[in-house]
């Protein structure tokens, strides 16, 4: 568990009727961390309960799994709908600065022509730009992996055993209090 302010690690700092308090690391020890707030063990492990029991079910897996999958592929859509608007757009703006250059060629060129073609050079350039930042997404999590992660970390609360030791809490879990 990770402090939502400065991101230090929970360790006790403290017990009151509830049992062992956690606190942000960095408030303990210098006391630079503006997250002042204690949390329950009691509490922690309450919730990481409620987790496992409610959350960690394979049909809740499964669910997110399809979810993610098609906010995913929702995703990946609607990206591939902007980047092909935007070729469009490219290939619109490079046949009219040929006719602009076809047209400079040809004649002497006035202000005004100059001036546009420069124009549309910029906008060339901006959508370019735009294409260069459409990127696709990648899928990162496996449709088959809805049906291992049950198994993968069969006790959640085994992270808790070293706050009992006064170490810090690993893991990307965080709590922010009123930061």
């Amino acid at each position: 568990m990770k402090c939502g302010c400065c991101g230090s690690g929970y360790v006790v700092g403290g017990n009151d009727k509830r049992g062992p308090l956690l606190l942000c690391t960095r408030m303990k020890e210098t006391g630079l961390c503006e997250n002042r707030r204690t949390v329950a063990r009691e509490a922690i492990e309450l919730v990481l309960k409620a987790i496992e029991e409610n959350l960690a079910s394979p049909e809740m897996i499964a669910e997110y799994m399809r979810e993610y999958h098609r906010m995913s592929r929702e995703l990946h859509s609607s990206m591939a709908h902007r980047r092909r608007d935007l070729e469009k757009r490219l290939g619109n703006v490079n046949g009219a600065i040929s006719r602009t250059v076809d047209a400079l060629l040809g004649e002497a060129p006035s202000r005004a022509l100059r001036e546009r073609l420069a124009a549309l050079e910029a906008e060339r350039d901006e959508i370019e730009a735009a294409i260069a930042d459409v990127v696709p997404t990648r899928r990162g999590i496996p449709p088959q992996c809805g049906e291992r992660l049950p198994r993968q970390d069969p006790e959640p609360e085994a992270g808790l055993g070293r706050v009992r030791r006064g170490q810090p809490l690993g893991g990307e879990r965080s709590y922010s209090g009123d930061c």
